[in-house]
């Protein structure tokens, strides 16, 4: 289950009107389109969450570094296949279990033990605040992971004011009082930096069992291979 303050956090931050669209909106692609010609550069998206979690999902039809229409297209076609397949819950959690975090994998469960060294279900509302405000560039707003002093109060201070933008959106939609966003606007965010740690043993056991599975004894025997340990085959 998918915290209720986390909810709340990337509603704020990244789609209030989540509940109410159809995969897409609208009025959100007017007002990009609108800032972006004002500002004559892209300075603001449009994409929905459930655009998102497409995004996020079907990322082999998408080259970061080729945003063209056909992409956008396409983008939009899985949007509309996620909305019309699963509920709105469902829609959010995939995306809650999608969003890069870092080499460490995806989702709101690795960005809580990442960030704040605990399970998603105990996080606070501040921290929840500050991943619901990091999901796009989580790197950004690592002070952790920076080597040079200045690196790190710069991407603090980054951190702070990404904190404070979702506890301010929080406040203005109503989920939280003014007595909680007068709190929550001045607390530094209480980075706990988690650890992680892959027992060899346990990625030895995954992999036979998947070796062992139907689909690749099949894929074995069509390349002539009985025995794994014989073949030579280097397992990357």
């Amino acid at each position: 289950n998918i915290p209720k303050n986390f909810i709340n956090a990337i509603l704020a931050a990244e789609d209030k009107d989540f509940y109410n669209h159809k995969g897409f909106s609208f009025y959100r692609i007017l007002k990009a389109f609108y800032t972006n010609l004002i500002s004559g550069r892209i300075v603001q998206g449009a994409s929905t969450i459930t655009q998102q979690t497409a995004k996020n999902i079907f990322n082999k039809y998408f080259n970061r570094k080729e945003r063209n229409y056909f992409v956008k297209i396409k983008e939009l076609i899985d949007a509309l296949c996620l909305e019309a397949y699963y509920s709105k819950d469902k829609i959010l959690e995939f995306y809650a279990n999608q969003f890069h975090v870092s080499g460490n994998g995806r989702g709101l469960g690795i960005a809580a033990q990442y960030f704040f060294s605990k399970n998603a279900k105990d996080l606070t509302l501040l921290e929840a605040a500050f991943i619901a405000g990091s999901v796009k560039a989580p790197f950004n707003y690592t002070p952790f992971e920076q080597k040079k002093e200045k690196d790190k109060i710069k991407i603090t201070k980054r951190a702070f004011d990404r904190k404070n933008y979702v506890i301010s959106r929080m406040y203005k939609l109503k989920m939280i009082e003014e007595k909680e966003y007068q709190e929550f606007i001045k607390q530094e965010i209480p980075f706990k930096p988690g650890k992680f740690r892959y027992d060899f043993n346990v990625i030895m056991d995954l992999l036979k069992e998947t070796l062992n599975s139907e689909k690749y004894k099949e894929l074995l025997s069509k390349n002539n291979i009985d025995n794994i340990s014989t073949s030579g085959i280097k397992i990357i």
